[in-house]
């Protein structure tokens, strides 16, 4: 269960969740695989997505695509590799493939 492309999240400070958009290797392009995950399972996984999460003010809001990855200093691997890792332990957890 290897994520080959991650296409969008978002991070819910407030609620802490972290909202995934991604396709496995083996999903053609017309699939998609949305989930909410609590953010906190990132860093019991010991995995550091948003390295300043912390830093960031309680009513802001992080919201962005694949392209803005930069802008906002997260670390696209380590959430790869999170989401690898976490489906992989968890496999009835990853949510079934949908039409894009």
């Amino acid at each position: 269960m290897e994520i080959k492309e991650l296409t969008a999240f978002f991070v819910d400070k407030e609620t802490n969740i972290l909202d995934v958009t991604f396709r496995l290797i083996g999903d053609s392009d017309d699939i998609i695989r949305q989930d909410q995950i609590d953010y906190d399972l990132t860093e019991e996984y010991g995995y550091s997505i948003v390295p300043n999460h912390l830093s960031i003010p309680d009513d802001e809001l992080i919201d962005t695509d694949i392209d803005e990855f930069e802008d906002i200093d997260v670390d696209k691997i380590e959430l790869i590799n999170f989401l690898t890792e976490y489906y992989t332990v968890n496999p009835n957890l990853l949510p079934k493939p949908q039409n894009y």
